[in-house]
């Protein structure tokens, strides 16, 4: 009888537990480290940063770090449980976020097995993009809002809504999307608003809640530049091209998400609009089609979709599939195929990925160097910055866009212009750690060959994310250093990777059968 009483209690444990293991992925995203990096710094000082502090070319200028909370969160877990901590915790937060949209969907008396194939939709378009990144927040708390608001619907109480400031003020600390919080509460007041039969006092209880929630997110060290820097962002058309996250959906390898979610939103449509105002609130169609326009635009938006379909998708099942058989099979054949699709992609794993995160060679650089400046490949410069401290400084990191002295610097330096060796020795680089090969292209990095011929540097180290090369006046003499053919082997390591990812990569394929004359001459 126990455990006929806590049924719901395991229920809930259950459908937690399920996401959470399909949620486990290693560390993908080499952004976690710089984040964690001014986490760390905001800890020791007591205040986010005002200025640069490890990127050498721009010590000293004004900074904006606008994830700082993000960060504080993740280097306090990792402080207690390492880079485990930091999988678990990425787990839980997807979980429990997926779990907030089940929870919503079972408000409005619908099937346990239609809420969970509903929010296995929304999970599937949600995974791809809940690796270690700061909009994880706002996918939280949308869903979190989402609920909030459904019960308030439903129950006209206004205690309710007093959630939704708070996690304004909370997400406003760790992302600038609150914004996104007063759009997902405006379809409701839109709602409410144009629908016959709504309480006149809710338009009012839902735009107080809009404007307190917008107003407590100007708490923050950067206050109004937080709230509209999303507004201001999106207005950079030509600069947000650069970054693939920024593209068009149906432009990238996740267009075919975006086709299935779109198709997914016209089958609800088709479902419920003949069942006129007893199934599907204005509301929902209002997010439906913001999140569906933002998704199309930039395919990191896709996980937005995902979160606007779980109640239309509901509601579809709901009113079409009466038998509970039907609905069963439904939630399990869903389930099972997401389930298959997502660990094809990402097995369940607790590692960071050694591609990002260049341990062995801080180890090196460590040993071997009490300080100085660094050049290093674009995205290493995150790990190297997190792990070495204030002891050294490095020439770029994760968040220096186009257009950047340092990114500017960087390609300089390592395609080995005119001048290289004056340059690394007029900023005071001691170490340089980089990959042999170009990613996605498997053209070869210059400087690496240049440096693996020149007597006055060594190569030390090698591992999947790159190699390390030290100043040989900051060796001793009896440390073994490695060859010329660790350099070519590197090489191929790496290019054997990208022909796995490109196959039909023209440039990688030649250059492994460069590498391979290479090695057999050496």
């Amino acid at each position: 009888m126990t455990l006929f009483k806590n049924t719901n209690l395991w229920v809930c444990f259950g459908v937690v537990s399920l996401f959470f293991v399909l949620f486990l992925h290693p560390i993908e995203d080499p952004d976690i480290w710089f984040h964690m990096t001014i986490g760390r710094a905001v800890m020791e000082q007591g205040a986010v940063p005002a200025q640069e502090f490890y990127i050498f070319t721009r010590l000293g200028q004004p900074s904006e770090f606008h994830e700082w909370g993000f960060g504080v969160i993740y280097h306090w877990v990792h402080t207690l449980f390492g880079n485990v901590g930091i999988i678990v915790f990425n787990a839980l937060l997807g979980a429990f976020t997926v779990f907030l949209l089940f929870l919503t969907v079972r408000c409005r008396g619908i099937s346990f097995a239609i809420a969970l194939a509903a929010a296995a939709i929304a999970f599937w378009l949600l995974e791809f993009r809940f690796v270690q990144r700061p909009e994880n927040f706002l996918y939280l708390a949308i869903a979190g809002t989402l609920l909030c608001l459904e019960k308030y619907r439903i129950d006209l109480n206004w205690r309710y809504l007093i959630p939704i400031p708070i996690m304004g003020f909370a997400l406003s600390q760790a992302h600038p999307s609150v914004i996104m919080l007063g759009l997902v509460v405006g379809t409701y007041l839109t709602e409410s608003v144009f629908r016959r039969g709504v309480k006149q006092f809710q338009a009012y209880h839902l735009s107080l809640v809009i404007v307190s929630t917008l107003l407590v997110s100007l708490i923050n060290p950067y206050g109004l530049e937080q709230l509209i820097l999303p507004i201001k962002f999106s207005m950079q058309n030509d600069f947000l091209q650069e970054f693939t996250e920024f593209l068009p959906a149906l432009s990238t390898a996740y267009a075919y998400r975006f086709v299935i979610g779109l198709l997914i939103a016209v089958f609800a449509l088709i479902l419920t609009l003949p069942r006129g105002r007893k199934s599907l609130g204005l509301a929902e169609w209002l997010m439906l089609i913001a999140f569906s326009y933002l998704a199309y635009n930039h395919v990191r938006d896709i996980a937005l979709l995902g979160i606007a379909l779980v109640l239309p998708l509901a509601v579809a099942f709901s009113v079409t599939v009466v038998s509970d058989k039907y609905r069963n099979i439904i939630a399990a054949c869903l389930l099972l195929v997401i389930a298959v699709d997502t660990m094809r992609s990402h097995e369940p794993d607790i590692s960071a990925s050694p591609l990002l995160a260049p341990v062995l060679g801080a180890e090196v650089i460590a040993r071997y160097s009490q300080g100085g400046n660094i050049l290093n490949f674009y995205h290493l410069g995150n790990y190297l910055a997190w792990r070495l401290g204030s002891t050294h400084n490095v020439i770029i990191d994760g968040r220096n866009f186009k257009d950047n002295p340092s990114l500017t610097l960087h390609d300089a330096l390592l395609t080995a212009k005119y001048g290289w060796q004056n340059s690394l020795q007029r900023y005071g680089i001691e170490a340089v750690v980089t990959p042999a090969t170009l990613p996605y292209s498997g053209n070869f990095i210059p400087l690496a060959f240049e440096l693996i011929r020149n007597p006055r540097w060594v190569m030390l180290s090698r591992e999947q994310s790159g190699v390390v090369f030290m100043r040989r006046d900051k060796i001793p003499d009896d440390v073994a250093v490695l060859s010329e053919r660790e350099l070519w082997l590197q090489a191929k390591s790496e290019l054997t990777i990208n022909l796995i990812y490109y196959p039909d990569s023209e440039s990688s394929q030649k250059s492994m059968l460069l590498v391979e004359r290479k090695l057999g001459s050496l």
